[in-house]
């Protein structure tokens, strides 16, 4: 046996060196092994209590210090910064910031504990990989510290409102009349986070050095000088045209004032160019409200013809006129494409100078009268149906002058059928403008003078009318007490008051009533003509019952009187009840 194994060894020899040389490699790893284990070994018993080689704090090397080493040198380090004002600057601009005002207390221990432990964990293997990092790279701890964060946020307010500027686009503006080009303006804002996380990373560091520039953003404006030219010509061409509004004969120019009031300038995408651009836009909420004030100006109510009866038949004797109505949105249209036609460039260059006059019809609809000579006889006005009339024989000048203008304004009016006619509305707002009077009135239980006084007899014979013509009455209201001049009858009188009280009377009769006021020496008359359509009317006398005395006289003091003086003001009135059928 021992004699074959010698022959096949001698038989192989490639078999005998690769033997050789795994041994070879083994030892060789063997002894790299012990000699770092080794070497690990020494180098952990030789840094047993001290911080590992390459480790630094807030920039300072603490390697191979034991912690009470490295506590004094940070200590001496941190007392010589710590109060130390921190310089900021951008440009010209200055501010300082004092570590005392947001309470800065660093805390030294706790870094130099996380320095130490450093290669110190439970992991074996990680604190292989450390302590062989620490060899090849240094290891940097920032300086553990607290600080007020609420105080600092707040050490920022005046930086922001000195540095913070918003851009400005360039734009137009109109200056007398005039359009000019506004400069466009670079904005700037602060980098607020990234100003905090810089002043940390000092304050962590215990930098001596203790100046910053603040960290400012620059934004350029979208829209710039060269881009708002365009506008500045489409602008210039609309405020140059002379606008003329024409109805019927009458033009209305419109100012270039007006015309300057109406331009905005946006800014829109220019998509072919991936740029900004400005342009000149018509606001058409202004142009509407210019519009609504011309229709204030044009608009006219048809005028119904009135009549009067003349030799027993109704004929015109106030002709009729027809009324306008502004068509608004069709002369907003109108006053926009003229405007837009000349900056959309499709006028004649003749067009596009400044004395260019350009007249726009305006679009004007016309409302025919109800009532004018063509149509009375339609109306139905052929007979006498009912009047009433009552005296102001004891009145005094102005109630008299009163009557007669309120007479003048009934002359002539046409009551619809079915129609609920009313006083008041004709009368309309009682005014020295009307050419009414101050006279008295009674208001309540009181008479006191007022402009239109005396306008209760036209009420007060309109109801009697009436009331003769067998309408029926829709709302009548009789005065506070008795009012002699109306009596006789006693209680056939009605009140009116703008806005209320009413008189109110609704024609029934199937055809227009027409009303003809007469004067006649101190009594006025309203006479009703239209068709009888075969009703009668009969009228009882009062019956008169409940007489009341007036009370005693009563004393009211007045600080606007002289003491000891006296003045009547009112009349004492016995009342009275009245049925009327």
């Amino acid at each position: 046996m021992t004699q074959a194994k010698k022959l096949v060894e001698k038989n192989n020899p490639n078999k005998s060196t690769a033997s050789k040389k795994t041994a070879l490699i083994f030892g060789i790893i063997t002894a790299f092994l012990v000699l770092f284990i080794g070497s690990f070994c020494f180098y952990s018993s030789l840094y047993a209590h001290k911080i590992y080689p390459n480790v630094k704090i807030a920039g300072i090397d603490v390697g191979g210090m034991e912690e009470d080493e490295a506590f004094e040198v940070l200590d001496y380090k941190i007392d010589a910064v710590k109060n130390k004002d921190i310089n900021l600057n951008y440009e010209d601009k200055n501010w300082v910031i004092d570590p005392i005002d947001f309470s800065v207390n660093y805390n030294p221990e706790e870094s130099i504990e996380a320095a130490y432990n450093i290669g110190r964990g439970n992991s074996f293997i990680t604190n292989v990989f450390d302590k062989t990092k620490l060899l090849l790279f240094p290891k940097t701890i920032k300086i553990s510290f607290s600080y007020d964060k609420t105080r600092f946020n707040s050490l920022f307010s005046d930086i922001i409102i000195s540095i913070d500027k918003n851009e400005t686009d360039a734009s137009c503006e109109v200056v007398d009349n005039k359009i000019m080009v506004v400069l466009e303006q670079i904005g700037q804002k602060l980098k607020l986070d990234k100003l905090k996380n810089n002043l940390i990373d000092i304050i962590s560091q215990v930098e001596e050095n203790r100046k910053l520039v603040l960290p400012v953003e620059i934004i350029e404006p979208k829209i710039l000088s060269d881009d708002v030219q365009m506008a500045k010509n489409q602008a210039e061409i609309i405020t140059g045209q002379n606008i003329q509004l024409v109805h019927q004969n009458e033009k209305i120019n419109i100012s270039k004032e007006q015309l300057v009031s109406w331009l905005e300038f946006v800014a829109y995408h220019d998509i072919e160019n991936q740029d900004y651009k400005l342009k000149t836009i018509l606001n058409e909420e202004k142009i509407k409200g210019f519009v609504s004030s011309l229709a204030g100006r044009i608009n006219q109510k048809a005028k119904d013809a009135k009549l009067t009866i003349s030799n027993g038949k109704a004929s015109v004797f106030q002709l009729s006129q027809d009324g306008f109505t502004l068509n608004r949105d069709q002369a907003v249209a109108l006053i926009v494409n003229s405007l837009t036609n000349q900056i959309a460039g499709i006028s004649s260059d003749e067009e596009k100078s400044a004395e260019f006059k350009r007249s726009i019809k305006l679009p004007v609809d016309i409302i025919k009268p109800e009532i004018s000579a063509d149509s009375i006889d339609s109306l139905g006005i052929k007979e006498f149906i009912g009047s009433g009339t009552t005296s102001f024989a004891r009145s005094p000048s102005n109630r008299r002058h009163n009557i007669k203008i309120g007479a003048d304004l009934f002359h002539g009016v046409l009551i619809k059928p079915n129609q609920i006619f009313s006083v008041n509305k004709i009368l309309g707002k009682v005014s020295v403008a009307q050419g009414f009077l101050a006279e008295l009135v009674i208001k309540e239980d009181r008479t006191e003078p007022e402009i239109g006084g005396g306008l209760c007899q036209i009420s007060t014979t309109m109801f009697r009318a009436a009331l003769n013509a067998g309408l029926p009455i829709i709302e009548r209201k009789n005065h506070k007490y008795r009012v002699s001049y109306y009596e006789p009858p006693v209680g056939l009188d009605a009140t009116v008051y703008n806005p209320s009280p009413d008189f109110k009377f609704k024609n029934n009769t199937g055809k227009y009533i027409l009303i003809q006021s007469h004067i006649s020496g101190s009594k006025i008359t309203f006479e009703f003509y239209g068709t009888k359509d075969g009703r009668s009317v009969s009228i009882s006398d009062p019956e008169l019952y409940d007489h009341t005395s007036p009370p005693a006289t009563r004393y009211i003091d007045d600080d606007s009187m002289e003491p000891g003086t006296q003045k009547y003001v009112e009349r004492a009135h016995s009342g009275v009840k009245a049925k009327v059928f």
